[in-house]
């Protein structure tokens, strides 16, 4: 074991008792710093880490009731309008939206490279309804008949380019697909 002899001077003592000590890695400055270093790494993965097995552990338990791809109850209709601007050309295209003959939206819609979409979801009683969809700025009109027995999605799309490369010219028009999911939300 280490004896301190008391016959030495002070910076001798202390030279002594820190040899003793570095003895032990314990008391090594660097092997502290290193720990240190080491606690905070983990530390900080930790709270990195944690929220996302707190997040997978609260998505495991969904009830198949609660995600069985019932589009319209997320979207509280069961006649749900989707609109999108994709013509850089005329920005931001004037939709009015008329259901069975009634205006029930009038929104400008930005190009917002093509990705903005409005989405308008509507309770009606099943059966057929008239759709029409224009655009006095973008001078276009469409209307379609859809029937509604579950949830349905009329996905309306402006297009109009003037470039003649890639898929240029494309006069102004309204194009509508029917679905029973959603348009992506990207």
């Amino acid at each position: 074991m280490y004896n301190i002899d008391s016959n030495l001077d002070g910076d001798k003592k202390m030279r002594a008792w820190a040899s003793m000590f570095a003895a032990f890695p314990f008391f090594d400055h660097v092997s502290v710093a290193k720990r240190t270093a080491k606690s905070v790494l983990w530390l900080g993965l930790m709270l990195l880490v944690f929220p996302i097995m707190v997040w997978c552990e609260e998505t495991k338990g969904v009830d198949d009731q609660e995600f069985n791809g019932d589009w319209g109850q997320y979207f509280h209709g069961n006649l749900i309008i989707q609109l999108t601007n994709q013509s850089y050309h005329v920005d931001p295209v004037d939709f009015s939206v008329y259901l069975d003959g009634k205006l029930v939206l009038e929104k400008d819609l930005p190009y917002l490279s093509g990705r903005y979409i409005e989405t308008l979801a509507l309770q009606v009683p099943p059966g057929k309804h008239r759709v029409m969809i224009e655009t006095k700025k973008g001078t276009a009109k469409i209307s379609r008949t859809v029937t509604v027995k579950e949830p349905i999605f009329v996905v309306a799309f402006y297009w109009y380019y003037t470039d003649k490369d890639l898929y240029g010219p494309v006069k102004r028009h309204i194009e509508i697909k029917t679905s029973p999911t959603p348009l992506p939300q990207e």
